[in-house]
């Protein structure tokens, strides 16, 4: 009979927990999948619009010349 410690029983737990969170976060919530299945239908018809990186940077308003920046800051 194998005998199990205390320490490899949360070891064990841990991973196990671990296991959980990443398969929780896998799963598609029904707001998900309605959301999935109406950007097919507008893709099925024609009615999304392409934008390049820069059109949609700006249309989230977002300065790329500051993305730059910040990222050179952070690597210094």
């Amino acid at each position: 009979m194998t005998k199990i410690t205390l320490e490899q029983l949360a070891k064990d737990l841990e991973q196990l927990k671990k296991r959980v969170e990443y398969l929780e976060s896998q799963l598609l919530t029904k707001q998900d999948i309605i959301e999935i299945e109406e950007f097919l239908r507008k893709k099925d018809r024609g009615e999304l619009e392409l934008f390049s990186f820069d059109e949609a940077l700006k249309e989230l308003g977002i300065d790329e010349a500051e993305i730059r920046k910040e990222i050179s800051k952070e690597t210094e």
